[in-house]
């Protein structure tokens, strides 16, 4: 079988199935069945940890797991918007796959059974603080969440009006305390941070250092995107400080050794240009995962992984049968150091609609194609606006913009707006419509803003990716490729039909 076309497909192939049967059996009778606790942030952009250098954010939580165990460096999203990512996650797909669950404020659908409920039914206790699947119904009978069963009761004074008020460390160390259950458990730590609205001014009075931050090229160079990005600074600080908690309190109890932690986020930044956007601000997020005496310590992964990837690696982990619909993985299998069994050059990408699902926005579908050199991108509707029509709809209500509704407001957006005139290629950049092929070189521009699609020596390039991309995506069976592009907006318009 080849191993590319494997990866493409994300369907469990014969030779991981039938390696990861034996792992598993070979795990189930050498040791007890892993606890796991799953952190996942809400709109945390790589680098912006500590373990990778970064001198924005001091985060020794997630250093302490990446110090234990495997700090990887190229994770992906399946998709840059909230419901889209974790329903990927918990259903092991791609998000074009996961139907109505791949919109926000939508429904779950029934059909989609989340890895949580797999282990429920293995035996594990099942529990979640913070934000599980969201926002959106959850329909299914099984739990509060698709993550599991909602503890959210214990909560604390929290040092911003936007900060959750939930104690996250707290009601996990309650879930732990329930002792009229035995087995092991799994938990979702879903931190609401550092998701919008921010606190204005937090990082500094906090006493974080604005002279450490780097302003992205694609923003104004001004001190309000600065306090910005140091606002969204102290809040991934904040949650970190959360999940220290956690990994003392399992230490404590003496349970560390026998659980398997991963860290990561859900998707990048509730910045312009990128949340809601394919570019690695929007798509690339911090992953680190610890396993006492299974992975090793202090190690280091480059190849590109995709989120989903984590319901596979969960389940093989707790010697559960992953379904043959979720995606391909050999992260248990690599992780453990045996031989790679899939190629992972390059991983994909993509987005239906982010704001707007009711109304307002028009959906904006893309698909991405990235590799260690380059970004592809396909923008498959170039006539709509990426960040949503001006007026329109608004987030929060009443922020200064009034429009561009698939970009959170904050004061980087409204910098971005009124400084247009002065400034304006942020705002051609991060607020106006964008060509239907866009091509970056990540290694002479980082920042993905010079778009080599409009060159006509690129003509071949744009040519070959989008081959590739595609040919990938009518193997995944991506539905904009295989019949119905507008899939997801039917859906939509079933769920909330025009008036």
């Amino acid at each position: 079988m080849n191993k590319s076309k494997s990866f493409a497909t994300f369907k469990l192939m014969v030779a991981v199935c039938v390696f990861a049967s034996i792992f598993s059996s070979g795990l189930a009778a050498d040791s007890a069945l892993p606890n796991i606790l799953l952190c996942v942030a809400d709109d945390h952009s790589y680098p912006h940890a500590s373990a990778y250098g970064s001198e924005l954010v001091n985060t020794p939580g997630f250093d302490r797991v990446a110090r234990s165990g495997v700090l990887f460096h190229r994770a992906f999203a399946s998709a840059p918007s909230c419901s889209p990512s974790r329903a990927s996650i918990l259903t092991g797909k791609p998000f074009f796959l996961t139907g109505s669950a791949a919109m926000n404020h939508a429904v779950w659908p029934e059909e989609q059974i989340p890895f949580t409920s797999l282990l429920k039914d293995a035996g594990y206790r099942v529990g979640f603080t913070g934000k599980g699947w969201g926002p959106g119904e959850y329909t299914r009978k099984d739990f509060d969440n698709a993550a599991g069963y909602e503890h959210n009761e214990i909560e604390t004074a929290p040092p911003g009006e936007h900060i959750s008020r939930s104690n996250y460390a707290a009601n996990f160390e309650e879930f732990l305390a329930d002792d009229k259950k035995d087995g092991p458990f799994f938990f979702w730590f879903g931190a609401s941070e550092p998701h919008r609205p921010l606190d204005s001014g937090i990082g500094a009075r906090h006493g974080l250092d604005p002279s450490v931050v780097r302003i992205p090229s694609y923003y104004p160079q001004v001190d309000e995107v600065r306090q910005d990005i140091l606002d969204y600074a102290f809040e991934v600080e904040y949650y970190d400080n959360h999940l220290a908690q956690m990994l003392e309190l399992l230490e404590e109890r003496g349970e560390l050794d026998n659980t398997l932690v991963i860290v990561t986020s859900d998707h990048g930044m509730a910045f312009p240009r990128a949340k809601a956007n394919l570019y690695d601000a929007g798509m690339r997020v911090p992953l680190a995962m610890m396993w006492e005496n299974v992975f090793p310590q202090a190690s280091e992964f480059e190849d590109f992984v995709s989120l989903p990837e984590l319901a596979v690696l969960i389940l093989e982990a707790s010697n559960v049968k992953a379904p043959a619909d979720m995606i391909a993985s050999d992260l248990l299998v690599r992780l453990k150091g045996g031989e790679a069994l899939l190629d992972r050059s390059w991983v994909l990408g993509g987005l239906e609609r982010h704001g707007g699902t009711k109304s307002g926005n028009p959906d904006y579908p893309s698909r991405a194609y990235r590799t260690d050199r380059y970004l592809f991108i396909k923008n498959y509707k170039p006539e709509n606006n990426p960040a949503g029509v001006y007026p329109g709809l608004t987030w929060p209500l009443g922020e200064p913009v009034g429009g561009f509704g698939n970009v959170d407001g904050s004061p980087t957006k409204s910098a971005i707006f009124f400084l247009r005139e002065k400034d304006p290629r942020p705002f051609q950049l991060c607020l106006q419509p964008r060509p239907m092929y866009e091509l970056y070189d990540i290694e002479q521009d980082p920042d993905q803003i010079d778009n080599l699609a409009i060159l006509p020596k690129y003509i071949k390039f744009i040519n070959d990716f989008e081959l590739k991309l595609e040919n990938q995506l009518i193997q995944l069976e991506d539905p904009r490729l295989t019949g119905n592009p507008n899939f997801l907006e039917e859906i939509r318009l079933r769920l909330f039909p025009r008036k």
